[in-house]
């Protein structure tokens, strides 16, 4: 897919959410929902807003578990535009439209330009032992009216104390077109069986952030508009083959699509549960404290 993946930045903004998730979910924080070598001004924001959102980095917030964001990190690259909407979110399902239009341009066409995604709020920050499954449900279906390039993706930020650099981004390709290549193509691979199909590994460090670590894992088949599966497996069997410990903490867990270059329309449908004690581990699992914003109010400050 990439050949420099955006990394996400720390940016921190406080708002209320009442909630008994306690270390699940406090106040939220944005730390590593961005992905940006610059300071991005974020917002407008949104409390379940079904507008369309074309911002460099706009978002609906789904309190508490989601955010659905519209993100154009390489945004002084870009030529077109890209515009995410949310359809609708019901049983724990975030249905949701992708719309891009870009061209292709020659000096950029192997840059990811942005990152439209479904992101967990809540949950978090909880070793991967803790967590007894993390089920997730993606859908999607791409309408191409030209030439292409792009992905879908799982991807995940751990952190492991036992590392040098603790950050470890972790990504999962499910389906991609137009050529792009992963972080550390060319280096030394190794084949993966996982999910009952072969992947090959790749490894290398963002050097357009601060030389992060990245994993990534392509499918040597993509998968055809659907995974459905334990997210869990996945960092397990990267466990398994020493690449951090099970001690390392889950800082984010997003499903997206990152964009190049094209002329398409995305329609998904996501779900994702980080179960735990925190949550009893139940699926969909809402305090019973919690109290829901006003829909289409917009987040303070943003």
């Amino acid at each position: 897919m990439i050949l420099s993946i955006q990394a996400f930045i720390s940016f921190v903004l406080f708002f209320g959410i009442n909630s008994a998730f306690s270390a699940s979910i406090k106040s939220v924080t944005r730390k590593h929902v961005a992905r940006s070598s610059t300071n991005l001004a974020a917002g407008p924001w949104w409390y379940e807003t079904y507008k369309p959102m074309s911002g460099v980095f706009e978002a609906s917030l789904l309190e508490p578990r989601y955010i659905l964001a519209n993100m154009i990190y390489n945004w002084e690259k870009m030529r077109g535009t890209e515009t995410t909407q949310l359809i609708t979110w019901k049983n724990n399902m975030v249905y949701w439209y992708n719309f891009l239009h870009v061209t292709r341009v020659k000096e950029t066409e192997n840059i990811p330009l942005s990152y439209a995604f479904v992101g967990m709020l809540s949950d978090l920050k909880q070793k991967i032992s803790d967590y007894s499954s993390i089920p997730v449900e993606y859908h999607w279906n791409r309408m191409n009216y030209g030439p292409t390039k792009a992905n879908v993706c799982l991807d995940f930020v751990i952190s492991d104390d036992s590392q040098k650099n603790p950050e470890i981004e972790l990504m999962l390709w499910l389906e991609y077109e137009g050529g792009q290549k992963p972080i550390g193509y060319g280096q030394k691979s190794y084949p993966v069986t996982l999910y009952n199909r072969s992947w090959i590994l790749y490894q290398g460090p963002n050097k357009s952030y601060h030389s992060r670590m990245v994993i990534t894992l392509v499918p040597d088949q993509a998968f055809e508009n659907v995974f459905i599966g334990d997210a869990k497996v996945w960092l397990m069997k990267l466990v398994e083959l020493g690449k951090f410990s099970s001690d390392a903490r889950i800082t984010a867990a997003n499903m997206g699509m990152e964009a190049f270059w094209g002329h398409s329309q995305f329609k998904a449908r996501s779900r994702m549960d980080l179960l735990w004690e925190g949550n009893e581990h139940t699926p969909g699992y809402i305090p019973k404290s919690f109290v829901k914003p006003i829909t289409g109010e917009r987040v303070p400050g943003y």
